[in-house]
């Protein structure tokens, strides 16, 4: 017995000692999955967070927040200086969607390439162009589209002056209409200025990184 009390007096302090239980509640929409998404600034000023199937706009300050629910398989969006909002979704619907500021939707083009043997990331990502109009990354046929809405293809730029084979691939990039180049980022490491006309402008070798999965979404 004095073995057996011994033991119960020094577990006691143990026992007693407080447990504060915390939850961390997010104030967003619980269908913003805000771990592993895109941001992007839009021409009209705003920051864009996106993910899965849902995009939250708000003022670079915080301010103003509004969400909407758009197409599933996000990959990007973009927004032109009217504040037009444009998403970049891959699999099935394989369509850059056009939507208001207010999350309505306003259009869809969707001849972008997604299948089994290209897999399945098609559009992989869309840009605003300074003058309005937007566009596409089909890097499943080496091209970039300049999208008008609500459904028109304006002109079509090949990605084969890079000298890289893109089908399967993500590819990322930005435009520069004063300029007409494009600047793309590529999974191997290489960033590729690309000229309206279709001149290669320059290549470096970057070594930029990423997860694949995430679709290296950090290189820009």
């Amino acid at each position: 017995m004095k073995r057996l009390g011994l033991v119960v007096g020094l577990l006691l302090p143990v026992a007693a000692r407080a447990v504060t239980l915390e939850q961390v509640i997010s104030r967003e929409d619980p269908a913003l999955a805000t771990t592993g998404a895109h941001l992007a600034v839009g021409r009209d000023g705003k920051v864009y967070v996106a993910s899965s199937d849902y995009v939250l706009q708000l003022n670079r300050d915080g301010t103003d927040k509004l969400g909407g629910k758009v197409t599933y398989a996000l990959w990007n969006v973009a927004a032109n200086a009217h504040g037009v909002i444009a998403t970049a979704n891959a699999h099935f619907n394989h369509s850059v969607n056009f939507w208001s500021p207010a999350f309505q939707p306003l259009g869809t083009v969707s001849d972008f390439l997604s299948s089994d043997p290209t897999e399945w990331f098609g559009p992989c990502d869309v840009q605003a162009g300074a003058g309005g109009d937007f566009y596409g990354m089909d890097q499943n046929r080496e091209r970039i589209l300049r999208l008008a809405l609500p459904d028109k293809i304006v002109r079509a730029y090949s990605l084969q002056p890079t000298g890289e084979k893109f089908v399967g691939r993500i590819v990322r990039f930005r435009v520069c209409e004063p300029r007409e180049r494009f600047v793309i980022v590529t999974d191997h490491g290489k960033v590729h200025a690309l000229g309206f006309d279709g001149r290669l402008l320059w290549t470096i070798t970057a070594d930029l990184g990423g997860d694949w999965w995430a679709g290296y979404a950090g290189v820009f």
